[in-house]
């Protein structure tokens, strides 16, 4: 096996994504960072079911309009891509 693999040799790009920013009440206040765990649909509106640690550092799961998810892009390859700068919350 070569020192330094081909550019041919690299993770495959997730397709689904499973991580989120959630937006919270106040615009000042930081957003928490959560994982997607199930989509479901009511009353044609969409909700999910999102793990995240809240200010207390408990972990909590609780169910979420999507209106108020932003989804975080994950790369394996982040050596192969540039980064353009930070992600930025609405």
């Amino acid at each position: 096996m070569a020192a330094n693999p081909s550019k041919r040799d690299r993770w495959p790009d997730y397709k689904p994504v499973r991580f989120v920013l959630i937006r919270r009440r106040m615009r000042w206040e930081r957003p928490y960072q959560g994982l997607l765990v199930e989509w479901r649909r009511h009353s044609y509106r969409w909700f999910a079911l999102v793990a995240f640690v809240d200010d207390d550092g408990a972990m909590v799961m609780r169910w979420l309009p999507a209106d108020t998810l932003l989804p975080i892009e994950v790369d394996p390859n982040v050596l192969d891509k540039p980064r353009l700068g930070p992600v930025r919350v609405r």
